[in-house]
């Protein structure tokens, strides 16, 4: 079973580290492992945002109402597609837990509508050294060129 673990990142931390991904997971990671550490739990607080539960429940279904069974428990969306279990999410306030078979599951049923939702979401494989963006590096490139822009006016 591949899990996955999804942060929203604030719009500047997004453009500032989009094309330097490795360090924004080094820092999740040291928060991950030093929980205690005030400093770095301010830090992470700071870069990443509330999940906004409704709302993201809300997307999920308008997404998908006619092609997936979801159902909803407390924080967890259980996706059915088909008659088989797709895709499990956990959403807590800072990050969503995702666990399915495979991933064109995640990819499929997870990442496409979080892209439409947001292009600030950031991906971790729990267990591998699987990291990144969910949206595409077209997109982002359209998105800081036009910010770049803006910028210099």
């Amino acid at each position: 079973m591949r899990e996955y673990t999804i942060y929203w990142i604030r719009k500047e931390f997004c453009n500032r580290y989009f094309f330097r991904s490795e360090i924004l997971f080094r820092f999740i990671a040291s928060y991950h492992k030093e929980t205690h550490n005030p400093i770095l739990s301010s830090q992470f607080q700071f870069v990443a945002q509330d999940i906004p539960y409704i709302q993201l429940v809300n997307h999920i279904k308008s997404y998908y109402t006619p092609f997936l069974d979801i159902q909803v428990e407390g924080n967890q969306i259980i996706l059915n597609g088909n008659d088989q279990l797709m895709v499990t999410m956990d959403i807590h306030r800072k990050q969503v837990q995702i666990r399915c078979q495979h991933i064109q599951d995640a990819e499929s049923v997870v990442f496409q509508p979080l892209r439409t939702f947001d292009s600030c979401f950031f991906v971790i494989e729990q267990g591998v050294h699987n990291y990144g963006w969910i949206s595409p590096l077209k997109k982002r490139k359209d998105i800081l060129d036009k910010e770049l822009l803006y910028s210099t006016r």
